[in-house]
């Protein structure tokens, strides 16, 4: 992910937009298996569930091993959660619940200041990765992630989360977690599994997609 300056009129270097270089998978950066594990993310099969069951009990990573090039570590969550997200399936939740346990994608949010470090950024991506997979699961224990990540001082990551929760919800909240959470204990009981149907794995426009909340096309 890059970002784009311009020069106003006014003589001061603004930043009109955020560019992103290219969406996951990066298929240059990722370990062979990993490549395997995102072929299934398409298929929308439960078969998968074994292979991701076996991946997830494989994975014991720690700090240094998220800035591992060679392991991937990254891809191979990022891949179990995509796939779970468009399975949308309550047997997923498991898995799920498995990697979110894993102590370094625990309470990754950064509730003030800048975050310069970009590998606890990468963790925090994967944790709202797994909130978003365990929402579309049909589980209580995403809707709750996504809305932890709402007051997050990194807009990209509380937008994203924000975005997720209308989706999934069909209301127009806003960032307020509080609210958030007084829907979801009113709907827990009723939550069901909602499959990604979303067409993500062509992007013709990657290098300016702007995440615009109020566009008519963010909650289709």
């Amino acid at each position: 992910m890059g970002r784009s300056f311009i020069f106003s009129e006014s003589g001061r270097w603004i930043q009109p937009v955020i560019m992103y270089v290219q969406l996951p998978p990066d298929h240059g950066a990722m370990p062979e298996a990993a490549n395997w594990l995102y072929s299934l993310v398409a298929a929308r099969d439960p078969r998968s569930l074994m292979v991701w069951q076996r991946v997830a009990g494989l994975l014991h990573p720690d700090e240094e091993d998220f800035k591992d090039t060679l392991q991937g570590i990254y891809y191979y969550i990022d891949a179990i959660c995509q796939g779970a997200e468009r399975l949308g399936s309550r047997e997923a939740a498991s898995v799920l619940l498995k990697l979110h346990s894993i102590p370094v994608l625990r309470r990754q949010t950064c509730k003030t200041g800048a975050q310069a470090d970009y590998f606890l950024k990468r963790r925090s991506m994967l944790e709202l990765a797994v909130g978003r997979a365990l929402a579309r699961s049909g589980s209580k224990e995403g809707y709750e992630i996504l809305s932890d990540y709402l007051d997050d001082s990194r807009s990209l990551l509380s937008r994203g989360a924000l975005l997720e929760l209308r989706r999934l919800s069909g209301k127009r909240y806003g960032k307020s977690a509080e609210v958030w959470r007084e829907w979801l204990q009113l709907r827990e009981k009723s939550l069901a599994p909602q499959p990604l149907t979303l067409s993500l794995d062509i992007e013709h426009n990657s290098e300016e997609m702007l995440r615009c909340l109020d566009h008519p096309q963010s909650l289709a």
